[in-house]
C-alpha cells in the first residue's frame, strides 16, 4: 500500500495526457464558420474560484493560477479575450454555468450531472484525488472505514455529489471552502477530507498546516477518473469546445512546460520505476571512487530546506536526501566541508577545500569552473511583500523601490543586470531578508516559494505573502569542480538513477509540512517568557513616550528633541519588537490549533487566548507607531494614481461590514457625487487607509442596533467630500481638537469600553496633510460624531 500511494499520490505536479502536445502546431487552422463565430464572441466569460491553488484562485482581485494561465494562452492563440467571474462559490459558479451566465469553465472534473449542461474537452492535467486526515488515522480503504467518521466536503465539489447522492447516510459536514475544511482535519473537528492531491497539498503548505497526510490514495467512491481536469464549455455552444481543444493542441510542449514549472504541477516521469543497480560507470570512475571514498561538500547551513546541517553535523534536507541515495549508489560517504553560507562555500571550490556544491543555481559565470548535475527541484522566483500593502505584480513595479537579496545568489545578479532602477540591499541569509522585510526595512524580497515558505514558518512571519511573478526560473542541482571530470560523470549517472518514487518521496518529507513536534509544554513557557520580556520593554516604552509627550506641553522646544529621540528609538527597536512578537503570535495560535498535541488543560489554553490576543493587539499598537513615525519623519512614499473613488470607497464599506454586523449596525453607503464614475488622482492606498481608520472607529463606538452612513458628494469647487456620520457615543465638544493627536481619545480611558490607542485619528490627519485634503470633527456627545474629509479633484 506504501508503494502504492507514493507512485499514485507524491507526485505533486500535472501531466501532459494527451499526445496531441507532442505535434502542437504554433498556427491554429480554423474553418471560416470558426473565424466567425470568435469575431462574434470576443470576450468569453469564464468560472475564477477564490481558492483552489495552484490552479484556479484570487490574489489582490485577479484571477491566477495554473489552469487560468493556460486558457489565457489558449484565448490568446484563438483570438478571443477571457473575463473570470470571481467572488463565488463553487456551488455558484456551477449555476451560472449551468444557467448559461458563463461560457467558459477551467479546473473542472467531467461528471454524468456536469455533462448535461457543459461540453467537457479532454483533459490537460492528471491529479489524484485522494482522502486526507490526521498523520497516523487508520486508512481509508472502503466505504465501511467511512462510517462513524465526521467527512468534510467542499458544497458543489464532486465528493460533495457523490456523497450527497450515493451516501446519505455518511456523516458529511459541508463547507464553502477547501482551507477550512483543512484546518478543521488539522484539530481533529473532523476526521477525513477528500480533494485533488496537489490542490490540498498546497493550502496545507501555504497555511502552515502540519499535522495532516493521506490516508487513502484512490476516491474510490465515483467509478469515472477523477485524477483528469478538463476545460468545459457551455453545451449550447459545441463550436466553442472545439475551438478549446484546436487551443490546447496548438500550446507546445515547451509552453506547457514553462507553466508547470512555474505553478510546480510538473510531474517526475515515471519510465524509470525500478530500482536501477547498475548505473553505467565506467573502470576509470569505479577506480577513482574507490581511491576517493570521503567527498567534501560545500553547503549553506542557512539554506532550509533545500540543504541544512542536522544536530548530529550531517547534510540534510532535500538535498542532504539527495546525497543519501547518491552515496548508496556511488559507494562514498559525503561529509559537510564546514561553510557556515553561500559565499563561503563558493570560496571553498574555488579553493578546493570542497569538492562539490550540494544545491547551485546553472549561470555562464559559474560553469567557467563547475560542472552541473541535472536539476533536482525546478522553482520559480516569485515576488513577495507585507500583506495589506503594495503589491508588485512584476520586477518592473519595483523601479525605484528597495528590495533585499542575499549576496551571491544567481537571482541577484539577473536584477542587477536587468533591473538598474531596483535599490537592494544585501544579506546573508533568506532568513535576514524576509526579516528585513517583516520590519519595513524593504519593500519586497524575491526569491522561491519553498524557500521563502520555510524560512516565514520558521521565524513566524506571517504578514509576508507572495504578490507577483518574475520571468525568472532556477534549477537547483548540484555542482563538482571542473577539474573532477571522474567525480562529475559518475554524479550525474547516480542522479538520473534516482527513481521517480525516490525523488516523490524527497519531496514529501521535505515540501509536504508533516514534520513532528514535541508534544511538551517547553513552547508555552518560553512564549511567556518572550511575552513578559516584550511587556516590560513595552511599558518602558510606554512610560517614556508618555513623559516626553509631557515635556512637549511644557516646552515646544523640548517636545521636538523628545520627537526626534522617539524616532529613533522607533527605529531601532522596530525589529527587536516584532520579531519576538511574530513568533509569540505565531505560535501560540500553533498551539491553540493542536499542532504540536492537543492541549486538555483550560486554564493553560485561557493563557494561550490571552498571550495571541494581547500580541495581536500590541502588533496593531506597534504598527500604527511606526506609521506614525515615518509620516512624521517624511518617509511616507505616495503612489498617486487615478481611479474611481467609488470603487475605493464601496470596497471599503464591506470590509468594515462583517464588523459592523457583529454589533448589529446598520452600515450605509450613499454616493451623490455628479458623476458616480468619477475619476480622482491620488494615492489610492493612503485613502483607503483613511477611509479604513474613520470607519472602523465610528462602528466601534457606536452601540449595538446603531447606524453608520458613509456619504460621498461634491462640493461647489468640484472637491470630493466624504461624511462618516454615526450615532455613536460622542466626543466631548473640549476633546475634539485633542483627538487629532497621537495617544489623545474621544473619552476618558475609564469611560471607554473598546481598545484604542489613540494613533487612528492622528495618522488619517498626517495622510490627509500629505494628500492635500483635510479633516473636521463634529460631536456632540451620546448624539454621535460626524467625521468630514475633503479631498481635491486632482492632488
Amino acid at each position: 500500500m506504501q508503494k502504492k500511494i507514493l507512485t499514485f499520490v507524491y507526485f505533486i505536479s500535472s501531466l501532459l495526457i494527451s499526445l496531441s502536445h507532442s505535434y502542437a502546431q504554433n498556427e491554429i487552422i480554423l474553418t471560416d464558420e470558426e473565424k466567425q463565430w470568435i469575431a462574434e464572441h470576443p470576450v468569453l466569460k469564464a468560472s475564477n474560484e477564490l481558492e483552489w491553488p495552484p490552479l484556479d484562485f484570487v490574489r489582490a482581485g485577479k484571477a491566477t493560477g495554473f489552469s487560468i494561465e493556460y486558457l489565457n494562452l489558449i484565448a490568446k492563440k484563438l483570438g478571443f479575450k477571457v473575463k473570470y467571474i470571481n467572488g463565488y462559490g463553487w456551488d455558484d459558479l456551477l449555476s451560472m454555468l449551468e444557467n448559461k451566465e458563463i461560457d467558459i469553465a477551467q479546473s473542472i472534473i467531467q461528471t454524468p450531472k456536469r455533462s448535461e449542461y457543459l461540453l467537457f474537452t479532454k483533459p490537460y492535467l492528471n491529479m489524484p484525488m485522494v482522502f486526507f486526515g490526521k498523520t497516523g488515522s487508520p486508512q481509508i480503504n472502503s466505504v465501511e472505514d467511512l462510517k462513524g467518521l465526521k467527512i468534510g466536503t467542499v458544497i458543489g465539489d464532486l465528493s460533495y455529489e457523490i456523497y450527497k447522492a450515493e451516501y446519505p447516510d455518511l456523516n458529511v459536514i459541508a463547507y464553502k471552502e477547501t482551507v477550512n475544511a483543512l484546518k478543521d482535519v488539522a484539530v481533529g473537528k473532523i476526521d477525513v477530507f477528500a480533494d485533488i492531491y496537489p490542490v490540498a497539498n498546497y493550502i496545507l503548505n501555504q497555511n502552515m498546516l502540519m499535522g495532516v497526510s493521506v490516508i487513502g490514495d484512490s476516491f474510490f467512491l465515483y467509478e469515472g477518473n477523477t485524477d483528469n481536469i478538463r476545460l468545459a464549455a457551455r453545451n449550447d455552444w459545441p463550436i466553442l469546445k472545439t475551438l478549446l481543444e484546436k487551443g490546447m493542441d496548438a500550446v507546445s510542449i515547451q509552453e506547457f512546460k514553462n507553466l508547470t514549472d512555474k505553478w510546480q504541477t510538473d510531474i517526475y516521469s515515471q519510465d524509470n520505476l525500478k530500482t536501477i543497480n547498475d548505473i553505467g560507470l565506467t573502470d576509470e570512475e569505479v577506480t577513482w571512487l574507490a581511491e576517493n571514498k570521503i567527498i567534501k561538500v560545500a553547503v549553506d547551513p542557512t539554506n532550509a530546506p533545500l540543504e541544512f546541517i542536522d544536530q548530529n553535523g550531517n547534510i540534510s534536507g532535500i538535498a542532504g536526501s539527495y546525497l543519501f541515495h547518491i552515496a548508496n549508489k556511488l559507494n562514498v560517504t559525503f561529509e559537510w566541508s564546514g561553510s557556515q553560507n553561500w559565499s563561503e562555500s563558493l570560496e571553498q571550490i574555488k579553493t578546493k577545500k570542497a569538492h562539490i556544491l550540494s544545491t547551485v543555481n546553472k549561470t555562464p559565470e559559474r560553469s567557467k569552473f563547475l560542472t552541473f548535475t541535472d536539476p533536482y527541484l525546478e522553482v520559480a522566483y516569485m515576488i513577495f511583500a507585507r500583506q495589506g500593502e503594495k503589491s508588485f505584480g512584476s520586477l518592473d513595479a519595483l523601479d525605484g523601490y528597495t528590495i533585499s537579496q542575499v549576496e551571491g545568489f544567481s537571482i541577484l545578479k539577473l536584477i542587477e543586470d536587468n533591473y538598474p532602477h531596483i535599490n537592494i540591499i544585501k544579506s546573508k541569509s533568506v532568513g535576514e531578508s524576509l526579516n528585513l522585510l517583516s520590519i519595513g526595512e524593504v519593500d519586497a524580497y524575491v526569491g522561491s516559494i519553498v524557500l521563502a515558505a520555510h524560512h516565514s514558518m520558521e521565524q513566524g512571519l506571517t504578514q509576508i505573502i507572495a504578490v507577483g511573478d518574475t520571468p525568472y526560473r532556477g534549477g537547483n542541482a548540484m555542482a563538482i569542480r571542473s577539474d573532477l571530470p571522474l567525480l562529475a560523470s559518475a554524479m550525474k549517472k547516480a542522479m538520473k538513477a534516482i527513481t521517480s518514487i525516490e525523488k516523490a518521496e524527497i519531496s514529501r518529507t521535505w515540501l509536504g509540512g508533516n514534520f513532528q513536534e514535541p508534544k511538551n509544554y517547553e513552547l508555552l513557557w518560553k512564549i511567556i517568557g518572550i511575552t513578559l520580556f516584550i511587556l516590560i520593554v513595552i511599558l518602558v516604552w510606554n512610560y517614556s513616550l508618555r513623559k516626553e509627550i509631557f515635556r512637549r506641553k511644557k516646552a515646544e522646544n523640548e517636545a521636538e528633541a523628545a520627537n526626534i529621540a522617539k524616532s529613533r528609538f522607533l527605529a531601532n527597536m522596530s525589529h527587536e519588537l516584532r520579531t519576538p512578537l511574530n513568533a509569540i503570535i505565531g505560535f501560540s495560535d500553533a498551539m491553540l490549533c493542536g499542532i504540536s498535541g492537543k492541549i486538555k488543560n483550560p486554564k493553560q489554553i485561557e493563557y494561550l487566548k490571552d498571550i495571541k490576543n494581547s500580541g495581536e493587539h500590541l502588533s496593531v499598537v506597534i504598527n500604527d507607531i511606526l506609521d506614525l513615525s515615518k509620516i512624521e519623519a517624511g518617509k511616507w512614499r505616495l503612489n498617486q494614481t487615478d481611479f474611481v473613488l467609488d470603487e475605493c470607497i464601496n470596497d471599503t464599506v464591506n470590509m468594515l461590514r462583517p464588523l459592523a454586523n457583529n454589533k448589529n449596525i446598520d452600515l450605509q453607503y450613499n454616493n451623490d457625487l455628479r458623476n458616480p464614475k468619477s475619476l480622482i488622482s491620488s494615492d489610492i492606498h493612503a485613502i483607503r487607509r483613511v477611509l479604513i481608520n474613520l470607519l472602523s472607529n465610528a462602528v466601534k463606538f457606536t452601540k449595538k442596533s446603531g447606524k453608520v452612513i458613509c456619504h460621498c458628494y461634491n462640493d461647489n469647487n468640484g472637491n470630493f467630500i466624504i461624511e462618516i456620520i454615526d450615532n455613536g457615543i460622542g466626543i466631548p465638544e473640549a476633546r475634539i481638537d485633542t483627538v487629532l493627536h497621537p495617544f489623545e481619545q474621544g473619552r476618558e480611558e475609564h469611560e471607554l469600553n473598546e481598545e484604542g490607542t489613540g494613533l487612528g485619528l492622528a495618522i488619517v490627519n498626517e495622510l490627509l496633510k500629505l494628500l492635500n485634503g483635510q479633516l473636521s470633527l463634529t460631536s456632540k456627545v451620546n448624539i454621535g460624531t460626524t467625521a468630514k474629509v475633503v479631498l481635491p479633484a486632482n492632488r
